[in-house]
């Protein structure tokens, strides 16, 4: 029998399959399936996308579930949607079973609450992104779809706009102006549209928040080549505003 590698993913933007998809974790659960089922059974579990900000107790319950099947599998991997929720079923596992392998991905448990926190038990590894790199990356993402244009077509000022969060996604803002200003060599160009109050990191608050912005102030759309968001969950919620829209 062979061995196995669990995988817990975050929710998906778009579809692993599309060679367009620019969505991390389908990138990366795409790899990490390519790279190790020569050698091993790859159980991927991957939570749906829920408007109502309720995707990360349902990580929780197919974490758990993994977690509490048999028999045991040779590596945990996990991507955090909340660290709390995934602290508080990852700490009793590892006090109960402290060999087992078990990683984080794109997060780490140790900024979770230390309400979650068992002693004895150590903080499992993680694999953590740049967040300045992150907003680098998405910002030259974004500046090729722009360069792939017809010139016809093109904006005359191109402008690109961030939704923005708490926390870490400040950082991948700054890394998102940056690059967007060296591109463009325009100091201008990048609109954010909760500078002074980011949004919590839930899909309808985003949801919500372009909603009524393409209600009320549909013109700062004009010439947008995109809309960058600084986490997934904020992503979503900038999708289902556009197709309620029919915008996307």
């Amino acid at each position: 029998m062979r061995k196995r590698i669990a995988f817990v993913t975050s929710a998906f933007l778009s579809d692993p399959d599309l060679d367009s998809s620019f969505d991390f974790f389908a990138i990366l659960t795409s790899e990490v399936v390519q790279n190790l089922q020569d050698k091993y059974d790859v159980v991927v579990r991957v939570p749906k996308p829920d408007i109502n900000g309720k995707t990360g107790f349902q990580q929780k319950a197919l974490l758990s579930d993994i977690l509490n099947g048999s028999p045991p599998y040779l590596v945990y991997v996990v991507s955090p949607i909340d660290a709390n929720a995934v602290a508080e079923v990852v700490f009793p596992f590892l006090k109960k079973y402290p060999a087992a392998r078990f990683i984080t991905v794109d997060q780490s448990l140790e900024g979770c609450s230390p309400h979650f926190k068992i002693k004895g038990v150590t903080v499992p590894p993680a694999v953590v992104p740049h967040n300045y790199h992150g907003g680098q990356l998405a910002a030259r993402s974004l500046w090729k779809y722009y360069e792939s244009i017809p010139r016809n077509h093109l904006p005359r000022k191109p402008k690109f706009i961030v939704v923005t969060g708490t926390g870490e996604s400040q950082v991948r803002l700054r890394g998102f102006e940056d690059e967007i200003k060296l591109l463009s060599r325009d100091s201008d160009n990048v609109i954010t549209i909760n500078p002074d109050q980011p949004l919590p990191y839930t899909r309808k608050s985003a949801s919500l928040s372009v909603s009524q912005l393409l209600e009320h102030n549909f013109e700062l759309f004009k010439d947008t080549v995109g809309i960058f968001a600084c986490n997934d969950e904020l992503a979503l919620g900038v999708c289902d505003a556009l197709q309620w829209d029919h915008l996307a």
